[in-house]
């Protein structure tokens, strides 16, 4: 399967009113989920929303913390310039992030960064989700919960397996994979063997597919 992983048009997401990032209850008097919500592919001009949200997370201690001197930094900068360029998966032979941004209305929420192993027979037909954020006013209220459904919607037919990892303490995090179909292997897959880090994964994410969105 190619590095770049394309999804299949986006549409509005009808409400919901799951719990999300943090396993809060969505509160009455914050934005709740509307009707107008939005997965989209990352450009440009969303390199400084995603760049600030990975930095927050690497502090926060979700994301490795090697963004976080200054040439991780730089680092990070020039991965994300690369990645969000219309044909930035040209210039490189590591593997190519494809980035997306979670919309409601106009406010950008949420982001998830994914990549196809090129080099891992084990991850053969796998999509890795790389980075997975809500932005910090946005957590507890369901963002998270829909956000990661409509990435498995859009995925396309042929992926078998969707694998992501998380920090030890991460505790939101993995009880958002569990409500969304996630599962802690037994053994972890090969290209995972940081033991700071849990893999989580989901199974033939078609499945769980339905005509529209939940």
């Amino acid at each position: 399967m190619s590095a770049s992983v394309h999804f299949t048009k986006a549409h509005a997401a009808p409400q919901s009113g799951s719990a999300g990032w943090a396993g809060k209850k969505e509160q009455a008097s914050g934005k709740g989920i509307s009707a107008q919500t939005e997965f989209r592919k990352a450009g440009l001009l969303d390199l400084p929303f995603i760049f600030n949200q990975i930095m927050d997370g690497c502090a926060e201690g979700a994301f490795t913390d090697r963004f976080l001197c200054g040439s991780g930094s730089v680092v990070l900068f020039r991965l994300l310039f690369v990645d969000l360029l219309p044909f930035g998966k040209l210039l490189g032979k590591r593997n190519h992030y494809d980035f997306h941004i979670f919309r409601n209305g106009r406010d950008e929420i949420g982001f998830a960064g994914l990549c196809s192993p090129r080099q891992n027979d084990e991850l053969k037909d796998t999509v890795v989700i790389s980075f997975f954020g809500i932005a910090p006013e946005y957590r507890g209220k369901g963002y998270g919960t829909k956000m990661m459904r409509c990435l498995i919607e859009r995925l396309p037919a042929d992926v078998r397996r969707i694998a992501t990892f998380t920090a030890t303490h991460t505790t939101s995090m993995k009880r958002l994979l569990a409500k969304t179909g996630f599962r802690q292997p037994v053994r972890q897959p090969e290209g995972f063997s940081d033991c700071k880090l849990r893999v989580f994964l989901l199974e033939n994410p078609g499945l769980l597919k339905k005509p529209g969105l939940r």
